[in-house]
C-alpha cells in the first residue's frame, strides 16, 4: 500500500477484520432501538434489525389488528386497506429472520397475495406508476419463500429481467431459488444472475 504521488502528508489507512459483516454495527443498533416511527413496516424492520425475538413476539400478537378483510397487512390498524407490497415484505423478512407469522395471519395474507397476483384483488400503488409487475414479483417471491407459490402464478407477469430494476431481479432470483418447479428454472436463473 503506497501513498499516491503528490498526496498531502498525514492521513492513513485503518483496516479492521471481523468474522461477520454485521459485527461492529453498534450505531445502527442504537438507531433502531430508538427508532421513533411506528407503522407496521418500521416495527417489523426494527425487530428484525435488532434480532429482538421478544419485540417480534409482542408484535406478532398484534398482527391480526393490522390485517384487512382480504388478509393483506396494513401500515396502521386504522388504515382502511392492506397493501400487497407491505404484506410481501413482512412475509419475506420474517421468513429470512427465521421467525414464523401466526397461522391466523399467514394463511389469510398468503390468500390475499395470491388473489392480488392473479388479478382478482385490485390494489393501486400509492403513486401513479407502472409497477404492477414489480409488486406482483414481490408477492410471488414472498409466497415462494414460505412454500405457497406455484408455477401458474408466474403467468401473471411478463418475465423481462433485463428491463427490471435490481429489486425486481432479486425478487425473481428469490422466486427461482424457492420455486423448484418453475419452468425452465436453470436457464432463467442463469439469465437472472447475469443481469
Amino acid at each position: 500500500l503506497e501513498r499516491p504521488a503528490g498526496a498531502l502528508p498525514g492521513g492513513g489507512v485503518k483496516a479492521q477484520l471481523r468474522p461477520r459483516l454485521v459485527e461492529g454495527l453498534d450505531g445502527v443498533a442504537d438507531y433502531m432501538r430508538a427508532y421513533p416511527h411506528g407503522c407496521l413496516e418500521q416495527k417489523v424492520s426494527a425487530a428484525v434489525a435488532l434480532r429482538d425475538a421478544v419485540r417480534w413476539e409482542r408484535l406478532a400478537t398484534e398482527l391480526p389488528a393490522y390485517a384487512d378483510a382480504d388478509g393483506l397487512l396494513k401500515y396502521f390498524p386504522a388504515t382502511p386497506a392492506g397493501d400487497p407490497v407491505l404484506t410481501a415484505y413482512v412475509v419475506a423478512v420474517t421468513h429470512e429472520a427465521g421467525w414464523r407469522l401466526p397461522d391466523g395471519v399467514l394463511a389469510p395474507a398468503a390468500a390475499g397475495l395470491r388473489r392480488f397476483v392473479e388479478g382478482s384483488l385490485q390494489r393501486r400503488a400509492p403513486l401513479p406508476t407502472v409497477d404492477l409487475t414489480l409488486r406482483k414479483l414481490a408477492a410471488i417471491a414472498a409466497l415462494a419463500r414460505v412454500g405457497l407459490a406455484e408455477p401458474k402464478l408466474l403467468g401473471s407477469v411478463t418475465v423481462e429481467p433485463e428491463l427490471w430494476p435490481t429489486s425486481a431481479v432479486i425478487d425473481w432470483i428469490d422466486i427461482l431459488h424457492h420455486l423448484e418447479s418453475a419452468p425452465d428454472r436453470a436457464r432463467r436463473l442463469a439469465e437472472a444472475d447475469r443481469v
